[in-house]
């Protein structure tokens, strides 16, 4: 009974630090945008950097992101923290 239990805390925390995760990373990527509109009023018009509309890019050489490397943590492990383009 108590392995069962372990298990199951288990789960629980791999489902919670993947969320944390997930949030954490959405939660840089809005902040990053709102930080460029607010930096530069030409590029508060741009659409990349909309809120809403906008898809995720690379800060520094501005590629659209591809599904695979928007997965929180792996995907900067995979690239150790590099741009992929």
């Amino acid at each position: 009974m108590a392995v069962f239990y372990a298990t199951i805390m288990l789960m629980i925390y791999i489902l919670l630090a993947g969320l944390g995760l997930a949030l954490g990373s959405f939660i840089n990527a809005l902040v990053w945008r709102i930080y460029e509109q607010a930096s530069n009023r030409k590029k508060a018009k741009d659409p990349q950097l909309s809120v809403l509309k906008g898809r995720s890019m690379c800060p520094s050489c501005k590629h659209t992101l591809h599904a695979a490397d928007l997965v929180p943590f792996f995907s900067w492990l995979l690239l150790r923290g590099k741009c992929r383009y």
